[in-house]
């Protein structure tokens, strides 16, 4: 496994992972797949302060990191 951490990314992408996971701290929009999600998420009255993901092939996986503040990610190959 590695880490990385990202202070206010802009259009930062990781990509050829086989698992990620990241914890996000200010406003960060996560983009996968075209879908966006802005961390922390509140979701029941809980906030959500990140995600983990893992693929079944490490070739094609990607994601976009943008917003203001940090982001702590954990890949695996």
């Amino acid at each position: 496994p590695s880490q990385q951490e990202l202070t206010n990314p802009a259009a930062v992408v990781v990509s050829s992972w086989g698992k990620i996971s990241f914890v996000c701290s200010g406003a960060i929009t996560a983009t996968i797949n075209g879908n966006s999600i802005v961390y922390p998420f509140v979701l029941g009255g809980s906030s959500i302060f990140g995600a983990e993901f893992e693929a079944d092939s490490v070739s094609l996986n990607s994601i976009t990191f943008n917003g203001t503040g940090t982001v702590l990610i954990t890949t695996k190959n």
